[in-house]
């Protein structure tokens, strides 16, 4: 199993979210963020130029779907980085 971790502009949501679901995952957790990098700083509660965090976890194909998805229609248009990591999920048959 994947996590995918992608922190994107809040204003992106429900595109994001219509790429998770269109890749084929079952859900995604989300989570406003706020952080410090190249770019400055991002505060969590500042509209619609905050970040959304949003977690998914997904098998290995759901993943590459995922990711490939969020470069090819994300990256040109928002502040939008992705990473992934190998996890042990608990309730795999929820996945």
């Amino acid at each position: 199993m994947k996590l995918v971790t992608i922190v994107c502009e809040e204003i992106a949501t429900k595109q994001l979210l219509r790429i998770v679901a269109d890749s084929g995952a079952h859900g995604a957790t989300l989570s406003r963020a706020s952080g410090v990098g190249r770019h400055g700083k991002r505060a969590a509660d500042i509209g619609e130029s905050a970040n959304v965090r949003v977690e998914v976890v997904c098998a290995g194909e759901v993943a590459e779907c995922l990711i490939s998805a969020v470069e090819r229609e994300m990256f040109r248009h928002y502040a939008c980085t992705v990473w992934e990591c190998d996890v042990r999920v608990r309730r795999p048959e929820k996945f």
